[in-house]
């Protein structure tokens, strides 16, 4: 029975000592998050995109793609250490691409997470060839 003792007292000053991290989940944005479903594909003009979202992030002329990018976190991680607490949210690169016609009108839009994997450009390349990533 002393053994017993010693080993809780053992592991509950083991516990005081070590760090414990509570996932929290939380809807939280850094940036200009844009919805898809204020472009009207077919419909919406590049002049209306300009004017409702305001100026794009990144232009690819070429293929008439523009982009607005923003960070998202679904979850924050919280640290409790002993004397001290600390905080950190977990961000996604959120992007929307739109492309738009020889007529200026929006003839595609695409919501994606950017994978960390993935380069800004490459995912651009992919998604202008018909390759959507997605969301998880």
């Amino acid at each position: 029975m002393h053994w017993c003792r010693s080993l809780l007292v053992s592991l509950s000053a083991a516990g005081l000592v070590a760090c414990i991290i509570l996932p929290v989940p939380v809807d939280h944005t850094r940036g200009r998050a844009v919805d898809p479903k204020t472009i009207a594909v077919g419909v919406t003009t590049k002049d209306e995109v300009f004017a409702r979202v305001g100026e794009p992030d990144a232009i690819w002329e070429d293929e008439r793609i523009v982009v607005y990018g923003w960070e998202h976190a679904n979850w924050l991680f919280a640290a409790l250490f002993p004397n001290d607490a600390g905080a950190a949210y977990r961000y996604s690169d959120q992007l929307l691409f739109v492309q738009f016609d020889e007529t200026g009108r929006a003839a595609r839009a695409d919501w994606v997470e950017r994978p960390k994997e993935v380069s800004f450009g490459t995912l651009v390349r992919n998604w202008a060839k018909g390759e959507p990533h997605a969301n998880p």
